[in-house]
């Protein structure tokens, strides 16, 4: 390597190349983990470093870098061998194995019980509840809305009451075309089977979602202000939707929508009123009040409550109540979050194009704006301000014994968003560092947790090759599949990056 500026080219290309590929296998829905990405990406990066400074690829012998602790964590939760992540990091599996032995991590992850971490003086302070918990609920995830979060605090319930998940064959119900229970997992027309638990992406479609839901299932879902969402799918989708990266930015985007949009190109549904087509609506179809309000009643009819993303703490609140949960059950933190440096302000006039171009997502807002705070004057707002409190404490305490203080920039990249990322306190006894790690699983860990436990592999599976590079890695030394057009997009770009540093004049 010839100095430390080339290191930083590369590693800005590396980072470049990142973002292209989770971007890619993100639009092809494959089934890779995010976090065996970043691991990948820095596996990557190494790879290239030592390539071009002559050294061999493959490290020998003590690593000269600490692996991390989690990172192991999260790939033997994605069920990988010893021996597969000894390959990817280069090292010997005694090597893995120390380090295990070290941080106390087991072999095999077994899916045991959640603990109930300390005891909830919070909850102890609640009067006895006379409602019965409500054990059957469809959750409508919807896009840029916190619906991560509110998955993961679904899962976790579901999990410790032993529920049954309505889980899609990887991690959407077949989105975006409208659910079908054909989607389900496991499902079939003759045993009449119905499940718990639903809350994976879909476009909904109610009567189809009914045929595999109790009939006292709970119905809810999350909006958020449009104006926050479309510059937030703008950013998270940037490399997603041609109708984004074809223009400068989401202002200029706004500025002049039908420039780069059109109703037809791939992805178009990201690009405008998302959450009217999340509904199973037309996202493509002129504002017109009739249809808009049709719209809103159907929705009503079919949802027992409607929360806001842009008020959480009081919508978790709400959902608490109408499920009959404890608290713990709805404390979660913070998931497939933007970092405040990548949020963009808006000016008056620009939200303005925002509304009008996703005016049926604003209608949609406004109607059940309004009927979230009729919910809240029902409630009380002192009960209110009081249950909120005790939910920000709590929540409080639970980082404080399962989280780092310090970020370490950890943070996955998806479009040209900055995801936040927690690190896990690994001091913690063998319980609580389980509860604690699924407090911050992601939607693909969580569901293929869910995957392993609900179907269980019965037949012994073929030994996997060891993966002799990292284009190999993905598919042979991972189990995971991802389309031959992205394998060919990585080899491209890679020779390309290799390429492009030998051409480069030094300054």
């Amino acid at each position: 390597m010839d100095s430390a500026e080339d290191i930083t080219y590369f590693r800005e290309r590396i980072e470049d190349l990142s973002e292209e590929i989770t971007a890619l296998a993100a639009l092809l829905d494959s089934d890779i983990d995010e976090t065996i990405f970043e691991i990948i990406e820095e596996h990557t990066e190494r790879t290239l470093l030592h390539s071009s400074s002559g050294d061999a690829v493959r490290c020998t012998g003590r690593p000269s870098f600490d692996i991390p602790a989690e990172s192991i964590e999260h790939l033997l939760l994605c069920d990988l061998k010893v021996r597969q992540i000894a390959d990817l990091y280069g090292v010997s599996e005694k090597t893995i194995t120390r380090r295990m032995s070290l941080f106390d991590i087991r072999s095999q992850w077994k899916g045991s019980e959640v603990h109930p971490l300390q005891k909830n003086k919070s909850d102890e302070k609640q009067s006895p509840r006379s409602c019965q918990p409500k054990m059957n609920v469809m959750f409508l995830k919807t896009h840029k809305t916190a619906s991560s979060t509110i998955l993961n605090l679904l899962c976790r319930f579901g999990e410790k009451h032993g529920l049954t998940f309505a889980l899609p064959t990887k991690y959407r119900f077949g989105y975006p075309k409208f659910f079908s229970s054909r989607s389900i997992k496991g499902f079939s027309q003759q045993d009449g089977r119905v499940y718990n638990i639903m809350c994976h992406h879909m476009r909904f479609k109610r009567p189809e979602v009914q045929k595999v839901m109790p009939a006292d299932t709970f119905y809810f879902t999350i909006l958020r202000n449009p104006v926050t969402m479309a510059e937030s799918a703008y950013t998270y989708f940037k490399f997603l939707v041609p109708s984004f990266y074809r223009s400068a930015s989401f202002v200029n985007f706004i500025a002049h929508p039908w420039m780069y949009y059109h109703p037809k190109i791939q992805n178009s549904y990201l690009a405008r009123n998302l959450l009217w087509f999340d509904f199973g609506f037309d996202h493509n179809a002129n504002f017109s009040l009739q249809e808009a309000q049709i719209g809103v009643a159907e929705i009503q009819q079919s949802f027992n409550l409607i929360l806001l993303a842009d008020y959480f703490d009081q919508s978790m609140v709400l959902l608490r109540d109408a499920l009959c949960w404890s608290l713990d059950d709805i404390v979660t933190f913070r998931l497939n979050s933007r970092s405040s440096d990548a949020r963009k302000h808006l000016s008056q006039a620009q939200e303005d194009q925002v509304k009008q171009w996703n005016a049926m997502d604003w209608y949609l807002y406004q109607s059940f704006n309004k009927t979230f705070w009729q919910k809240v004057e029902s409630f009380g707002k002192s009960r209110m301000d009081q249950e909120v409190a005790s939910l920000q404490a709590r929540r409080k305490e639970l980082e404080n014994l399962c989280l780092l203080q310090v970020r370490k920039g950890g943070q996955s990249k998806t479009g040209q968003a900055r995801i936040l990322a927690y690190d896990l306190n690994l001091n913690l006894s063998l319980p609580d560092k389980e509860h604690c790690l699924r407090m911050i699983l992601t939607e693909y860990q969580y569901t293929d947790l869910l995957h392993k436990k609900q179907f269980p592999r019965t037949e012994s599976v073929p030994k996997q090759p060891v993966a002799k590079s990292i284009r190999r890695a993905p598919i042979q030394g991972f189990g995971v599949n991802i389309k031959d057009s992205v394998i060919r997009r990585l080899d491209r770009s890679k020779k390309e990056l290799l390429r492009g540093h030998g051409q480069r004049t030094p300054h």
